[in-house]
């Protein structure tokens, strides 16, 4: 006022806020009952063949695992990830692993999913991609999934990792037998890259398989060997009668040893 100078500088601050990523939207059914798993954590559970599993699921969430129980009739999985935008992140499709059964901790990342299969494709007519309420899940790329083989079995068990994993060791096993009884063998024993076994363009484990060491490093014993009888000592008795001749030999050729 009077004539004063207007106040310098900015009248409005700023600053960033809620940074956290937001949440993808995880969509997925099957026919009939329905289990879904996120990193190993139950997320849904439902009897009802015509629910649609409807779940946010973190950005940094690491597998998807989904149980489905057939109670008759047509079977299948379908599902898509979206992100915030509705970008596609993930769909059910022949990527992910399968299995008729169900093996203690299926759910989880480190799980090694040894002998599961790729799963099975169901094809473009399956009703779980042309009927309601399936329909809602509208990804292009999604795709109807079964464990291969499988055709007619009640339940299946699908996972699908969505981050690297890379391998971890196996403990080393038992030393293997001595090469060798005497005069130094060689020992090994191995483990291997599989707890859990790299996935999804995870780094491979960083050391050696197999370690090895020495054993029966003791001289190997050596058997006495007789050398050649000496010559015929002279006859007992001067000329006749009956006398008795000696020859010898001795255990050298080798002696025994160690």
């Amino acid at each position: 006022a009077n004539g004063g100078a207007d106040c310098v500088g900015e009248s409005e601050e700023t600053r960033e806020c809620n940074t956290d990523p937001c949440p993808y939207s995880l969509r997925v059914a099957c026919d009939d009952d329905t289990t879904v798993y996120v990193d190993g954590v139950l997320k849904h559970s439902d009897t009802n063949w015509q629910t649609i599993a409807s779940l946010d699921v973190s950005p940094s969430a690491q597998v998807i695992a989904v149980s489905c129980r057939d109670g008759g009739g047509g079977y299948g999985i379908v599902g898509d990830l979206t992100d915030s935008s509705g970008k596609e992140i993930m769909v059910t499709d022949s990527s992910w692993e399968c299995s008729e059964k169900e093996v203690s901790g299926w759910e989880q990342f480190d799980f090694n999913a040894d002998g599961w299969k790729q799963a099975k494709d169901m094809g473009d007519d399956h009703f779980l991609r042309k009927t309601a309420p399936f329909t809602q899940i509208t990804s292009p790329d999604r795709r109807v999934i079964w464990a291969s083989g499988s055709d007619g079995v009640r339940a299946v068990y699908c996972r699908k990792l969505l981050q690297k994993r890379d391998g971890g060791w196996s403990d080393f096993g038992d030393w293997s037998e001595c090469s060798a009884t005497c005069e130094g063998g060689i020992q090994k024993k191995t483990r291997s890259c599989t707890n859990p076994a790299p996935a999804n363009g995870g780094a491979d484990c960083v050391g050696e398989a197999e370690e090895t060491r020495e054993c029966n490093t003791d001289p190997c014993p050596i058997d006495g060997g007789w050398s050649d009888f000496g010559d015929w000592s002279e006859c007992s008795v001067a000329s006749c009668g009956g006398g008795v001749q000696k020859r010898s030999r001795s255990c050298t050729n080798p002696a025994p040893a160690n």
